[in-house]
């Protein structure tokens, strides 16, 4: 079965003094936690997930999903490090995904698992969306063969208005052997590791990122005022009572 490993061990210092008492991943929406709106859509498309939490939040994550697989971090290390991390749980596997566990997004699993398993050449396919403002996004630069030229985290120079949308899908093997061929070590290295500073502007040099555009809601909760904003605006379900998603 193919996994998503879920980055849900950042300490959302930005949500303080809120986040000192619910871990952000937890915080809700409409009475649901954020990160039980990403859960459904992977259970849904068959995919088991996977979630990466800080050893000290274990206890809260695992009363809200008790039946849930978690790997567990010493401390907050970055979210490349979470990925290798978790690595041994998708060895064997032909591709996984990797998501933040914080944000509302609507997108299809296996559409965008088409995406990379149509092109060989690619290493991972990257979820983009468009935004007015690019403020405290990662924005890419897009070439006529649909693959990621330049990526640049949280830039005061822009890209684009093409931004991260914080989920991502990767064929195993071409990862770990690209990382080890980069060098990166990640277990050597003290500081925290992002994939998005440490890898993916590497990754795009190379041009070995697709795209996969979001078709539906991409909303964050970065901070009290985008919280408010997804409690108001965010939509998981139709009319009718079924979710858009089916």
């Amino acid at each position: 079965m193919i996994k998503a490993i879920i980055l849900a061990g950042g300490a959302g210092t930005r949500l303080y003094p809120v986040t000192k008492e619910i871990p952000k991943p937890l915080l809700t929406i409409h009475g649901r936690p954020v990160v039980a709106y990403l859960l459904e859509q992977f259970i849904r498309a068959g995919i088991l997930p996977v979630m990466v939490v800080n050893f000290e939040q274990r206890t809260k994550f695992a009363a809200v999903f008790p039946d849930h697989h978690f790997v567990y971090e010493s401390r907050p290390q970055g979210t490349l490090k979470a990925i290798v991390s978790a690595l041994s749980l998708v060895e064997g596997d032909s591709y996984f995904f990797v998501s933040n566990g914080d944000e509302l997004k609507d997108f299809n699993p296996q559409a965008m698992l088409a995406v990379l398993k149509q092109r060989k050449d690619l290493v991972g396919v990257l979820a983009i969306t468009r935004v007015k403002d690019t403020m405290g996004y990662g924005t890419v630069k897009i070439d006529r063969r649909q693959r990621i030229i330049q990526f640049a985290e949280k830039s005061d120079c822009p890209l684009s208005n093409w931004i991260s949308a914080g989920l991502y899908v990767f064929r195993t093997a071409s990862l770990i052997a690209t990382i080890s061929q980069l060098g990166i070590n990640a277990f050597n290295i003290k500081s925290a590791l992002m994939i998005e500073k440490d890898l993916f502007p590497r990754l795009a040099s190379l041009k070995k990122i697709g795209i996969y555009r979001l078709k539906g809601q991409f909303l964050t909760i970065d901070n009290l005022e985008r919280y408010g904003q997804a409690i108001e605006s965010y939509r998981p379900y139709m009319t009718n009572g079924r979710s858009r998603l089916v």
